[in-house]
């Protein structure tokens, strides 16, 4: 039995990609949470728990549906060649999301060097 280099390709987006979002979601919870805290307004604290939410249940959303058609999709090859660049492009915004997340944390507490973000 041979593996194609796209079932390779699947098997390492989804091995991957769901505990990358699975740590990441907690970091982006925690973080947001402390975020929403530190600033102490309610409309902005409010306001960063709706994104923090909305964000995850579009990512897990997309998780789910990049999942399914790659496992039950008629053809890998179609599957994984539409996957790869929402994958990638998750990914780019997953680390752009937490290190802003940092970032503001670091602004909103007034410690650390903004400078390194």
């Amino acid at each position: 039995m041979t593996i194609s280099l796209f079932e390779i390709i699947r098997i390492i987006i989804v091995f991957s990609g769901w505990p990358i979002l699975i740590a990441g979601s907690i970091f982006i919870m925690t973080t947001g949470g402390q975020i929403s805290r530190m600033v102490g307004n309610p409309p902005v604290g409010k306001t960063i728990r709706t994104l923090v939410a909305s964000w995850l249940i579009a990512m897990y959303g997309l998780g789910v549906v990049a999942t399914a058609l790659l496992y039950y999709g008629s053809d890998i090859t179609i599957a994984v060649s539409l996957v790869i660049p929402v994958f990638v492009a998750w990914l780019i915004t997953f680390v752009w999301t937490m290190l802003r997340f940092l970032k503001t944390a670091y602004e909103v507490s007034g410690t650390g060097d903004e400078s390194a973000f």
